[in-house]
């Protein structure tokens, strides 16, 4: 099917960039103790996918899935530092995370040499949804500008958020690289056979996690049954988007190359999880008509992109 990657794409952003963070935004506001939610996550995530992978015959822990197991341990602490990012503001993050879509798009560029299939419309494309970004960054300085004293209690905020950003996308960017590169070169990697050797490494790092993290988070309410019966249900949940997720990550990764896909993931990744923030959490109380030409504007440029290659 010529247009399959359209559908693959579409559910993991539903996904990915749809439910799992309105779901984790609600943890993060509702649960004290939602260190706990992030590592049973992975824990749940791991059985699904080496259930699914025996069944179906394309489980395999070797030498050449080794690289994959290693950098879902360094991803892991990136989703940890995403967490927290959230946990400050949706909206915010979704505006100035877009290191993690340009970390790929330059690697492919220069090392996959993708730079053979750039043609003006792709770059139309690209450079339209950069600009979106921009007008959706631009406006939120002025708002904060508005009010100098909520302005200067933001600068700490935004220190820290920014911190959290960058130590998220680093791991994140590189693993979007990954994905095609491994795709391209591990013959007979499925995705569920990358599922089944990702999540052994998350589930190391999300147990470091938790161990350190008890040092810094009251985690008392762990041992309530009511809070841990809640937690498990949604960790479960969250385990099953997650292997549902990656494997749509990988598939897709092995049908389109980074420049044809990445810039869509950068236009979802800020429109869906700011309309959460400003429609059902309330982080801005209205959008204005800048934000509107911006959320238009970051259509056009999806629909350049997925038609330019």
């Amino acid at each position: 099917m010529e247009f399959l990657w359209i559908i693959l794409v579409v559910m993991r952003v539903m996904i990915a960039n749809g439910i799992f963070p309105y779901l984790r935004k609600r943890v993060l506001n509702e649960d004290a103790a939602w260190v706990k939610v992030f590592v049973l996550q992975f824990v749940f995530a791991l059985p699904i996918a080496i259930f699914v992978a025996v069944m179906t015959g394309q489980l395999e822990w070797s030498v050449r899935t080794l690289p994959i197991t290693l950098m879902a341990f360094a991803n892991c602490f990136g989703a940890y530092f995403q967490w927290r990012a959230v946990a400050l503001s949706v909206s915010k993050t979704a505006l100035f995370t877009t290191l993690d879509d340009v970390i790929p798009l330059v690697l492919g560029f220069y090392l996959l040499n993708e730079r053979k299939l750039f043609n003006p419309l792709l770059g139309l494309g690209v450079l339209l949804s950069f600009v979106a970004v921009a007008i959706f960054m631009r406006e939120d300085y002025r708002r904060k500008r508005k009010n100098e004293e909520k302005a200067a209690t933001g600068k700490v905020v935004m220190g820290k958020l920014v911190l959290f950003i960058v130590a998220y996308s680093v791991p994140f960017g590189l693993n979007n690289f990954l994905m095609r590169k491994w795709s391209l070169e591990l013959a007979g990697v499925s995705p569920l056979t990358f599922v089944s050797s990702w999540y052994p490494g998350t589930v190391v790092a999300a147990v470091t996690i938790l161990f350190l993290a008890k040092k810094h988070y009251v985690l008392a309410d762990y041992n309530n049954r009511k809070i841990a019966k809640r937690s498990g249900y949604v960790a479960a949940l969250f385990g099953c988007m997650h292997v549902v997720n990656m494997s749509l990550a990988f598939w897709i990764a092995s049908l389109r190359p980074i420049i044809g896909i990445q810039p869509i993931y950068l236009i979802s990744e800020i429109i869906v999880p700011s309309i959460i923030g400003l429609r059902i959490f309330g982080e801005w109380e209205q959008m204005s008509r800048s934000d509107c030409f911006a959320f238009g504007l970051a259509v056009v440029a999806g629909v350049i992109v997925a038609l330019a290659i």
